[in-house]
């Protein structure tokens, strides 16, 4: 397992950074405009549908992307994106679908 899909602690950033839990969370959030937990999240769900994309099935999607539960998964997704998992994976089909040759 490469070290970009080992699973983060915030102990250990805030072991790294020398701050504590608040001035780290502070510091994260004055930098990338977002809490750590956020981007986290965002992050999981940007690999989540890239593997949706590349034709992985939702349940399969959620776990590359570290979701324990595909029903977190599934409400994060729509509360991100504004759809669910299922949707955006129809509309990519349908999208497919149309770019295909009609023979």
């Amino acid at each position: 397992m490469s070290a970009c899909s080992e699973a983060l602690r915030l102990e250990d950033l805030e072991k790294v950074s020398e701050f504590d839990r608040y001035e780290f969370s502070q510091q994260f959030r004055t930098l990338m405009g977002t809490s750590p937990h956020r981007h986290l999240v965002m992050r999981k769900l940007e690999r989540a549908k890239r593997a949706i994309l590349s034709g992985s099935g939702l349940a399969d999607a959620a776990a590359l992307a570290g979701f324990a539960e595909q029903g977190h998964f599934t409400c994060h997704f729509r509360k991100a994106f504004g759809i669910t998992p299922g949707h955006f994976s129809g509309a990519r089909q349908k999208v497919r679908q149309s770019e295909s040759p009609v023979s």
